[in-house]
């Protein structure tokens, strides 16, 4: 009474409740009083529309393809690329040091010990000869001096003028000259034989990381260094002459060693697109250690020759001889570095172990080098992540909860199983491939053409709000 006029529900209290649910279901029955609008426009267009949208799609998905395939073609994801293997570099399972290496290093406090006014370097004759001396009787397998030295020994020390011309375990490095990049040669040291002397060069990348090791290379006609072998490479053979090993040249001229061939990258391989191919090489495969200098055991040139050295460190080993102070400047970044900064760079000893080591590892260990896949299997590789990519767009239209903030926490997911597939190619089976255009693509996918889509095929102008 008095209140007619208020809303009235009446309810069976043995009846179920409804749900929004089940009212959804039979608002959506045939009825001949009204007909329910679709929420999404795109569902109202006819048939024709609908091809046109399917086109459209297919269209934008094939130009983004073509476009990241354009870009990484110019190189443009090389420097993300670089630093995704770094990544990768890292997040890799650590090895055991190589105990087939002996590093014995020239620090500062080194230097100055040496009295010898007449030191040339940071290695006089004097110490050299009397390292020389201590190393001999542990016998070493093979010994390698990684510090120039482009002069002939001083009169007064003939017996290191006679040990470096007639010890055949006794290696020692020079510098080719390139003129491309304006580097001059440094000759190798007078008493050494050709054949046993290698060059120290190392290939830089573009942000002066080095992820490549040279075999082998022409020198120039007009160097001082005529060598054509690496000293790494030098290293490594030389150590594998004891063993049971057979190496030769491959039909294709390559080295190969066993039935493992050293297959060299192409100017664009892999990740790397007109690179400097010059010469032999191959992508270096890090021993996994939290620093590179911590590829084998080392001591100092007091300790060697104040005979705190255990015989057995030396012994049937690679004893490589190079200096550590950072005033020679002989530091280079790799995967390892953190930063630039003189202190998360590796000398230049330590590099030619890690070169040495990854040889004598694939030969002897069956240690895998790393391999990229041909351009027709990483054209394979962008198609299937952009097929997922658009799978995933498509179920997420047809669900009933999407959401922005789902839908960014999609392409989260779907980038870190990206990345985490990259990973796992290189740390379990050594296949280095692409990362930045794969992400890039689906960067597209997920983040722009969705909102394109919906602003040309909707009827009504929306807002990115709105097509989000």
């Amino acid at each position: 009474p008095c209140a007619a006029w208020l809303p009235t529900i009446y309810q069976n209290p043995a009846d179920s409740p409804p749900t929004w649910h089940t009212i959804i279901a039979r608002s959506s029955a045939p009825t001949n009083i009204i007909t329910p609008i679709p929420i999404d426009p795109v569902q109202s267009v006819d048939h024709r529309a609908s091809r046109k949208s399917r086109f459209l799609k297919m269209f934008s998905h094939a130009v983004s393809i073509f476009v990241i395939l354009g870009l990484r073609q110019l190189g443009l994801f090389q420097h993300l690329e670089l630093k995704a293997f770094d990544q990768f570099m890292h997040l890799r399972a650590r090895e055991a040091p190589d105990s087939r290496f002996l590093i014995v290093t020239v620090t500062d406090a080194d230097i100055q010990a040496q009295p010898d006014k007449y030191r040339r370097g940071s290695l006089s004759d004097k110490a050299l000869l009397a390292l020389m001396k201590a190393l001999e009787t542990m016998e070493p397998r093979v010994i390698g001096l990684d510090i120039y030295r482009d002069f002939l020994v001083q009169p007064q020390y003939p017996e290191l003028a006679s040990m470096l011309a007639t010890h055949d375990n006794f290696l020692a490095v020079c510098k080719s000259r390139d003129s491309v990049t304006g580097s001059a040669a440094i000759a190798p040291p007078p008493e050494v034989s050709d054949e046993r002397v290698g060059f120290s060069d190392f290939l830089v990348d573009t942000d002066g990381g080095v992820r490549r090791q040279l075999l082998a290379m022409k020198p120039e006609p007009s160097s001082s260094c005529t060598t054509e072998y690496s000293f790494g490479a030098l290293l490594a053979l030389n150590y594998l002459a004891v063993e049971e090993v057979i190496t030769k040249a491959s039909p294709q001229g390559y080295l190969q060693i066993n039935d493992l061939i050293f297959t060299p990258i192409t100017d664009s391989q892999g990740s790397y697109q007109n690179v400097d191919s010059r010469g032999q090489q191959l992508l270096l495969n890090y021993r996994s250690l939290a620093r590179p200098d911590q590829i084998a055991d080392s001591v100092t040139l007091t300790e060697v020759l104040a005979g705190d050295v255990n015989p057995e460190s030396v012994r049937d080993r690679i004893v490589l001889i190079g200096t550590t102070d950072i005033s020679y400047g002989d530091l280079w970044l790799t995967p390892y570095s953190k930063s630039s900064r003189a202190e998360d760079q590796t000398s230049g000893v330590f590099m030619q172990a890690q070169m040495a080591s990854h040889l004598i590892s694939a030969v002897l260990d069956d240690r895998p080098l790393i391999k990229t896949w041909p351009d027709w299997g990483e054209l394979v590789w962008l198609l299937l992540w952009g097929c997922i990519g658009s799978l995933l767009i498509a179920g997420w239209r047809k669900h009933q909860h999407y959401t922005l903030s789902r839908y960014i926490l999609s392409l989260l997911a779907t980038e870190l199983s990206l990345f985490g597939t990259c990973w796992l190619l290189l740390s379990r089976y050594y296949y280095w491939v692409p990362w930045a255009p794969p992400t890039a693509l689906l960067l597209i996918i997920f983040g722009i053409l969705p909102i394109y889509e919906h602003l040309l095929l909707s009827p009504s102008k929306v807002n990115i709000k709105e097509a989000l």
